[in-house]
């Protein structure tokens, strides 16, 4: 689950990842696992075959069941009208970097499977940039749009409009046009490593994509040493998180990610373990030179060394905050712990920097999904009883 920090003083927000996988949070799109066969798939965001349950075309017409339910039949065809209707989908492409129409784009219409994300459909933009599918999804899916070697991305939620979509496509460059935001490094020392998870926020350019397949599109430094390897999660403006591949460069421990930075709001988290020294020693480099760098360690541990500053504590979760300067830094630290554990009690605005635990967003839409699915099975299961 993300978590998020917020400098009171300076009004400003510092996004992080399952600060991050180390401290136990889950990836944001879990509620997309689809089980086409069972009952639990629905539960997990999908619809399966017996979903809606066992209501044959006896249950909802026809002289026997009107006379053996007539005082359902209002209710079931209300209910009936708000579920989802699959219907085909269409919509208009837009270049939004130029603002013309956006022809000649390819285009998949997939959902979540058992074995992955299934292709229902592909198809190509025409010169007006129209396109529609008569493939329908079952369940929560994705209109992907790919131009210019970027992939971009629409949700389709169950019950929405699938009929006169706008989806936006941007023109791409090498050009290093984002800008890093924040950068947090959280560590989490179990006496023989420290496990660490960086996360870097990333403001994307308004009008264009970041896209370098080549020299990539973030670079970091991993201290020598790592334990295993190194883990990367990415998440685009209002997408799900994608694992991407950490790629070496010619630097000495100087790693690459290669992940479009689109337009909006991006997420890169890198989590991995370094052997502990006794006493233990971080030793690191910032690579940017835009945004700010902060160290982050639990209640129990602290940090010490060249290079960082004491901001305080999180009120809540008493989490140590340092802010890192200058582009190199070395903290010994001392003690271990991490960030799970139970909620201190609700904290007040003290001027020190803030770790909120923020909800992915898909969850705010899961719950009125559900309800339907639950209304669905409550009616199929009384309609069966009066059997």
């Amino acid at each position: 689950m993300p978590l998020s920090f917020h400098d009171m003083r300076l009004s400003e927000q510092l996004v992080g990842q399952p600060i991050l996988a180390a401290a136990g949070f889950q990836p944001a799109f879990s509620a997309l696992k689809y089980s086409p066969t069972s009952r639990q798939g629905r539960l997990k965001g999908g619809c399966g075959q017996d979903c809606p349950p066992h209501l044959d075309s006896n249950s909802i017409r026809g002289p026997k069941a009107h006379s053996r339910h007539p005082g359902l039949a209002a209710p079931l065809l209300l209910l009936l009208t708000v579920l989802p209707s699959f219907a085909a989908v269409d919509g208009t492409i837009t270049n939004a970097t130029s603002g013309n129409l956006g022809s000649g784009v390819s285009i998949a219409l997939v959902e979540p499977g058992p074995s992955g994300m299934k292709t229902l459909g592909q198809t190509t933009s025409d010169a007006a940039g129209k396109f529609a599918f008569t493939e329908s999804a079952q369940g929560p899916s994705l209109l992907q749009a790919t131009y210019q070697g970027v992939t971009y991305s629409k949700m389709l939620m169950p019950g929405a409009p699938t009929a006169g979509l706008s989806m936006e496509v941007y023109d791409s460059t090498k050009k290093p046009v984002s800008k890093i935001a924040q950068h947090m490094i959280l560590v989490q020392p179990t006496g023989s490593d420290l496990n660490i998870s960086e996360t870097f926020l990333l403001q994307g350019d308004p009008k264009l994509t970041y896209s370098d397949h080549d020299g990539g599109t973030l670079r970091l430094y991993i201290p020598p040493g790592i334990k295993g390897n190194v883990s990367v999660q990415a998440t685009g403006p209002g997408g799900m998180p994608v694992a991407r591949p950490v790629q070496k460069t010619k630097l000495p421990n100087v790693y690459m990610v290669d992940y479009p930075i689109r337009p909006g709001e991006t997420r890169l988290d890198f989590t991995y373990s370094v052997a502990a020294s006794n006493p233990a020693v971080l030793e690191g480099k910032i690579l940017h030179k835009d945004g700010k760098a902060r160290l982050v360690v639990p209640n129990g541990v602290t940090a010490k060394g060249e290079g960082i500053t004491d901001l305080g504590k999180e009120p809540r979760s008493q989490a140590s905050i340092y802010e890192i300067s200058g582009d190199s830094y070395r903290a010994e630290i001392t003690g271990t712990g991490s960030l799970q554990g139970p909620e201190a009690a609700p904290d007040e605005d003290t001027g020190t920097p803030q770790i909120q635990q923020a909800q992915p967003h898909i969850y705010n839409k899961m719950y009125w999904i559900m309800g339907i699915f639950f209304a669905i099975l409550g009616l199929g299961t009384y309609l069966l009883a009066r059997e």
